[in-house]
């Protein structure tokens, strides 16, 4: 290993510059006491670049990302739930804004005619379903962190 390999700036061959050839993050990284300072240099086959180009490009990551999140995290497999449950979060958080709006709106109706309005029953349920979907998601996230496995909808005080 010579002095060049140990360099902390990051270089066009480590990351510096986007590879047409790598999938675009769905977003950036969150921010670490110090920035990320260290730079990895790793060489490929041609066959290994056909390989991991498309599975990081299903997985929405970089090709970078990808090796990242499958050394610390477990694996592709996790990489890919961890995403699949907050693809599902953000989904369920659009959910709920839906029903909080509906429910806003019934509830300006029920003020304006002075009784209550129709579809009231029905935005309930669709809430309750929401709540039941985050709760399960949350739960997942949870066994996710822990490294449980199928220890769903069990122990809860409430």
């Amino acid at each position: 290993m010579d002095a060049e390999d140990t360099d902390t700036e990051p270089t066009e061959a480590a990351g510096g510059g986007r590879d047409p050839g790598t999938a675009r993050p769905g977003g950036r990284l969150k921010r670490v006491a110090g920035g990320r300072r260290r730079t990895v240099l790793v060489r490929l086959s041609a066959g290994e670049e056909e390989w991991l180009v498309p599975k990081a490009a299903a997985m929405g990551i970089s090709v970078q990302r990808l090796l990242v999140e499958s050394a610390m995290g477990g694996g592709p497999a996790s990489v890919l739930a961890r995403r699949t449950v907050y693809d599902e979060l953000l989904a369920a958080r659009r959910d709920v804004l839906g029903v909080a709006v509906n429910i806003n709106q019934l509830a300006r109706w029920g003020n304006e005619h002075a009784r209550m309005p129709p579809g009231v029953a029905q935005s309930i349920q669709r809430f309750e379903a929401a709540q039941a979907r985050l709760t399960e998601l949350a739960e997942r996230v949870v066994d996710q962190l822990t490294g449980a496995t199928g220890s769903t909808g069990g122990g809860g005080s409430g």
